[in-house]
């Protein structure tokens, strides 16, 4: 999905994943734990007891890179929200429809940026897709059907479905 909306639209993409061996709290709550983190759950008085020093420190670079893209669709761009988060944080990459640029954050104590998130585990649908693609000689993704049908006079008013699609992206990139 990341590769698809890299590929297809005008905005930025950044990927992060929680690996399973992390996706077990300290504080036993039902919530997922880039849920918790993202909303600072560790400073709430009635839980801030059950997270590690970690896992708070964890928590506010989170909750910096999605206030810093929430504020400008960059996870990157220096927004300072908190007087405790005093130090810049290392880079989030963009994830970019290509093979050198399918980077990701791990959100783990070390926040490491990595390459080909279940890359191998998706290998098989990726290579099977392409060679029933090549088969058939179609090289779209199913998107050539809905421009062919984009030449037809809209009905009641509606957009055609180029003019959708255009402002769909427009819409996304705001």
């Amino acid at each position: 999905m990341a590769n698809h909306w890299a590929a297809n639209s005008r905005g930025n993409v950044f990927m992060y994943h929680v690996p399973a061996s992390s996706s077990e709290s300290s504080s036993g709550l039902e919530l997922l734990l880039d849920v918790q983190y993202a909303f600072g759950l560790p400073f709430y008085p009635k839980y801030e007891d059950q997270f590690t020093l970690e896992e708070k420190s964890l928590s506010l670079q989170i909750m910096q890179y999605i206030s810093n893209f929430v504020n400008s669709g960059n996870p990157n761009y220096p927004h300072s929200f908190s007087r405790k988060m005093s130090r810049l944080l290392p880079p989030w990459p963009m994830f970019l429809p290509n093979d050198d640029g399918d980077n990701y954050k791990e959100f783990t104590i070390s926040m490491p940026t990595l390459k080909g998130l279940k890359k191998a585990d998706c290998s098989f649908w990726s290579d099977y897709i392409r060679r029933l693609k090549a088969s058939t000689g179609s090289e779209s993704n199913g998107e050539q059907s809905a421009e062919l049908n984009s030449t037809e006079a809209p009905s009641k008013g509606l957009a055609s479905s180029e003019t959708q699609s255009v402002g769909d992206k427009v819409a996304y990139s705001r």
